[in-house]
Order: structure tokens, then sequence, then C-alpha cells
């Protein structure tokens, strides 16, 4: 996919046994913003305030925040 013509991109995830989607914020090929995760089952989390370097950190620091909110930390 070629980042440069997209801003913003809603991606499905999957991590500690819930699906989940997250929205991320494209400034470029190189800095890119989780905005909000949404879990199936309702909940919300919000905006990660740290740019990361690809969507695929982004994806990752996703992932991250649904693994530690199942693990309590």
């Amino acid at each position: 996919m070629n980042f440069e013509q997209v801003d913003m991109l809603e991606v499905q995830l999957f991590a500690a046994g819930r699906r989940f989607t997250a929205l991320l914020k494209i400034e470029s090929s190189s800095r890119v913003h989780v905005r909000e995760i949404c879990l199936e089952s309702g909940e919300v989390f919000p905006t990660h305030h740290v740019p990361y370097s690809s969507v695929e950190e982004a994806k990752n620091a996703a992932r991250g925040t649904v693994e530690d909110w199942a693990n309590g930390t």
C-alpha cells in the first residue's frame, strides 16, 4: 500500500485473544499515530501521544496496549 496517499487507516487486529480495530493517523511514512483502539466488546482506549516510525510499529503498539489491558497492567 502506498502510505503517501493515505492519511487515516483503520486496521483490524488481534491480540490477547481479542479482536479490535485501531485507527492510525499517517502523517508521513515515518510518523504514524494510534488515534483510537476499539475492542469488539465496546471498550475504547485513548490516543497514543507518541508517534511511531512505521505502520507496523503503530500496529504493534496497539496490540501491546490490548495485551497490557488484558493482563491488568
